[in-house]
């Protein structure tokens, strides 16, 4: 699974994306009222998730790789709160997609360097 792993990564990120320009000018599709790019967006989370749970976080330093780990499972809660936002049509989901953003930046960025 690691050699689709960064492509599941990636998957993930141009959905979300995808899905936060298009639902502005959407109409709903489904019977429910269901708007596909709420689809999208929950498919995007969930391959970030997976992404997520099958490469976990390494280094040296345990509390460190600790908190990162804490803050991605702040990051993946924000995004599906995006998410369900987006399925009630309340415009809370930007607050929240924007602070998931945030935290996968800083994230990004503090995460201890692979040694090969």
């Amino acid at each position: 699974m690691k050699k689709y792993s960064t492509t599941l990564l990636y998957l993930g990120y141009i959905a979300i994306l995808f899905s936060a320009l298009l639902y502005p000018s959407e109409q709903p599709v489904l019977s429910q009222g269901i708007q596909l790019s709420t689809i999208i967006m929950g498919l995007g989370c969930l391959a970030l998730i997976v992404y997520r749970v099958l490469n976990p976080l390494e280094g040296d330093d345990k509390s460190r790789i600790k908190r990162l780990e804490f803050q991605l499972v702040i990051s993946s809660i924000l995004y599906l709160a995006a998410t369900y936002f987006m399925y009630n049509h309340e415009r809370h989901w930007i607050v929240c997609l924007l602070a998931a953003a945030i935290t996968d930046i800083v994230i990004a960025f503090r995460t201890p360097n692979k040694k090969n």
